[in-house]
């Protein structure tokens, strides 16, 4: 049986219970330089990405990438990467199953488990599509402490509200720790610390249903 034999897929339906807040730059220089900072090599990689941002934003406006088709969408790192920070949150409490010699025990904490899921968890689509256009523009203050002394300005977003749905499959290799129950975890917490910019003030929050088993 080959390696990828091996991967097990579960497709999850995300249905947002809070508005969710675009987190990308809008400008193509300001992403460009982002996405640098990131990538082993900076001349070719985000050239997709690039491409995929709205045209005529304000500069200081976080967005929503677009599909080929124009929806609003987000990457399948952006899903990944609130897998990866539940997982650092989460490492010292979730639970999951080991087999004993006579019977199964319930075990709780799992050592560098953000580490573990970039090593043995994946998902996709790479595009995933949220909704036609955004339902309009959410505006906060921000408050910045600097050199000068506190600063405040407006932090400006595109939005979604709440109530869509969209599809995420995951895949995961075979390991002791890092089962079904420890991933189905992870997407609870999603229900209090959710996608997108400003989670800390509620937004992003989603549930989550299985929807099959099948590999993509």
């Amino acid at each position: 049986m080959s390696l990828s034999d091996r991967i097990e897929y579960r497709t999850y339906k995300i249905t947002l219970v809070e508005p969710l807040l675009g987190s990308l730059p809008s400008q193509k220089q300001v992403y460009q330089d982002l996405v640098a900072a990131r990538a082993p090599e900076p001349d070719v990689e985000g050239t997709e990405e690039i491409a995929m941002l709205p045209e005529g934003m304000d500069e200081r406006t976080t967005v929503f990438l677009r599909n080929a088709e124009g929806w609003c969408s987000i990457l399948d790192y952006q899903f990944f990467g609130f897998l990866k920070e539940s997982g650092n949150t989460l490492k010292d409490i979730v639970r999951y199953e080991t087999a004993g010699k006579r019977a199964k025990s319930t075990k709780e904490g799992i050592a560098a488990l953000r580490n573990k899921l970039t090593r043995y968890v994946f998902c996709g689509p790479r595009i995933i599509p949220l909704q036609k256009e955004p339902n309009g523009i959410f505006r906060r203050p921000l408050r910045r402490i600097t050199k000068a002394g506190p600063m405040s300005c407006i932090a400006t977003s595109e939005l979604i509200n709440a109530g869509i749905s969209f599809d995420v499959w995951i895949g995961l290799l075979p390991h002791g720790e890092v089962q079904w129950s420890v991933i189905e975890q992870l997407l609870e917490y999603g229900q209090i610390k959710g996608l997108g910019q400003f989670r800390g003030g509620g937004f992003g929050r989603f549930a989550f249903d299985l929807v099959s088993h099948s590999a993509t």
